[in-house]
């Protein structure tokens, strides 16, 4: 009985050490969001935490720094570690080009086309990536024109209307 019980003891405290092993600090979005500087990320790196690897949702460390709004210099180093391609998938199927302009960071948008980043994505993942968006939403489509348009001429012919601004999200800011 007390081999069983040692025994267990051991496999527990090993497994969690495991655990705390495989913590990858690059992955922790509470470290992304601290805006670690090139030097601190190199050292996190050094320590054993792998730049490349992505988490069960398919985020890697730079898709973290992208939607953290890291700075441009992580960011630019980021991208130089072997195994962060320009053409890497991530989250969603989408490539890094495509969360830099889902964040709207023009300075990354610029670096990354200067790279050679395909700004285009084939027609079905767009399909794809707007019904999944579409499903977020509490009206559960995307936006066309003729919304825009209705929203416009509403505004134009209500005098009434002064210096107002109009969502047209299709509820986004209520999610």
């Amino acid at each position: 009985m007390i081999r069983l019980v040692l025994l267990t003891s051991i496999i527990l405290i090993k497994s969690l050490s495991l655990n705390v092993q495989d913590k990858n600090e690059l992955l922790d979005r509470e470290f992304r969001k601290s805006d670690p500087s090139v030097s601190l990320i190199k050292k996190t790196i050094e320590d054993g935490n792998d730049p490349t690897q992505k988490a069960t949702s398919s985020f890697d460390g730079f898709s973290y720094a992208i939607m953290d709004d890291a700075s441009l210099e992580s960011m630019k180093y980021m991208l130089t570690l072997e195994g962060n391609p320009l053409t890497k998938t991530t989250h969603g199927g989408l490539k890094y080009l495509q969360w830099v302009a889902y964040k709207v960071n023009i300075e990354v948008i610029k670096h990354l086309l200067a790279l050679g980043a395909d700004p285009y994505m084939p027609e079905e993942q767009q399909k794809e990536f707007f019904n999944g968006f579409a499903e977020t939403l509490p009206v559960k489509q995307i936006g066309v024109a003729k919304d825009v348009t209705k929203s416009m001429l509403f505004f134009m012919e209500n005098d009434y209307i002064m210096g107002a601004v109009l969502d047209i999200d299709g509820g986004q800011k209520l999610v």
